[in-house]
């Protein structure tokens, strides 16, 4: 399915729901924050996705959920979550690795924490997407946001992989071809300009701090930067993942351009995205 996140686009939420269907996407992520600056209720922007033709695939992000919550917090969270994903019509939930320094270190209270989001989820027909941010307080590597996954062994929850995260960080991506697509609930790509960022300084809040910028304000679409987006491509040909493929990008630049330009230039980044993919796919059989 051809994705696009509404972090993309600049403008209210119902503009960019048109323009991306008009670009010819069949998914969207709805971004949080756009649903709660919209000039539209949460069901009639479900509504107007359905009408569009769009399909929402997850809602994103909760952010500082593991290790941060009181049991009755949590559960709180959760369930307004749950209550938008209602109006939306969607029922993924991307939780983004917490990156409060103030939250337990303690391995055991994230799978805590995280596991009883995922019975949570059960209960309500929903799914739990787990992504490791770079500059994750504890978990900011694919592979320790894999191991939560691998122990926790509960079929409502699984990986969230965003091409950005792994590939700023440098990470081996050997892991990744072997991981059983179906455990992986959503793929995002971005690529970005090369950026020096000295991960093996020792300085590790520095480190966290340009990995954020880098993030938030400079990701372009797949092909359009200097990222090492081919090893990516071919570690998710290798396990022959078939879920949504959704372009996330924070970009000021893009978001500053009409809607309907920018909607068009992600659509053409994916196809070719999608056709490298494909190809790598046939190599693998």
């Amino acid at each position: 399915m051809r994705t696009i996140a509404t972090v993309c686009l600049g403008g209210d939420l119902a503009d960019k729901l048109e323009a991306i269907a008009a670009a010819g996407f069949e998914g969207v992520e709805i971004h949080a924050p756009d649903l709660a600056q919209s000039r539209l209720t949460e069901k009639r922007i479900g509504r107007l996705a359905r009408e569009l033709g769009l399909r929402v695939v997850c809602l994103q992000p909760i952010e500082d959920f593991e290790g941060h919550c009181d049991p009755e917090q949590r559960g709180e969270r959760l369930k307004r979550c749950f209550e938008t994903m209602d109006a939306l019509g969607t029922e993924l939930l991307l939780i983004a690795s917490n990156t409060d320094r103030t939250a337990s270190a303690s391995a055991e209270r994230r799978l805590d924490d995280l596991g009883a989001a995922a019975e949570f989820a059960s209960a309500h027909d929903k799914r739990i997407g787990f992504e490791a941010l770079a500059w994750g307080d504890q978990v900011c590597d694919y592979r320790q946001a894999w191991e939560i996954v691998r122990r926790l062994d509960h079929p409502q929850f699984g990986l969230v992989l965003d091409s950005f995260h792994p590939l700023a960080r440098n990470e081996p991506l050997e892991l990744m071809a072997t991981l059983p697509a179906e455990r992986i609930f959503l793929v995002q790509l971005a690529d970005a300009p090369r950026r020096e960022v000295f991960l093996d300084s020792g300085d590790d809040e520095l480190c966290k701090r340009q990995l954020f910028d880098w993030s938030r304000h400079a990701r372009r679409f797949p092909g359009e930067g200097e990222l090492a987006l081919e090893p990516f491509y071919a570690a998710i040909a290798a396990i022959d993942y078939r879920g949504p493929l959704s372009i996330e990008t924070f970009n000021d630049r893009y978001s500053a351009h009409p809607v309907a330009d920018v909607a068009k230039q992600a659509a053409k980044a994916l196809d070719g995205a999608i056709t490298r993919i494909d190809a790598l796919r046939k190599e693998h059989r």
